[in-house]
């Protein structure tokens, strides 16, 4: 049994449906810590502002799992 999880997201893209997908599956699976990783931030110019967006918009749908946030 894993202990923790992790999701790699696209800076440019954000949380697209398969990060979503995946991260819900670890929440099925009772996977106690979910950690999110941004990749790619040098294709948007290290811009804190997309990655706080990015941070933003995932935080919001992993209030509806069952994992910590």
């Amino acid at each position: 049994m894993a202990d923790l999880s992790i999701v790699l997201l696209d800076a440019r893209r954000g949380a697209v449906e398969q990060s979503r997908r995946h991260a819900y599956i670890s929440s099925l699976l009772g996977i106690p810590h979910l950690v999110v990783a941004v990749n790619k931030m040098d294709l948007v110019q290290w811009d804190e502002l997309a990655f706080r967006d990015i941070v933003a918009e995932f935080r919001s749908f992993a209030e509806g799992l069952e994992v910590p946030t």
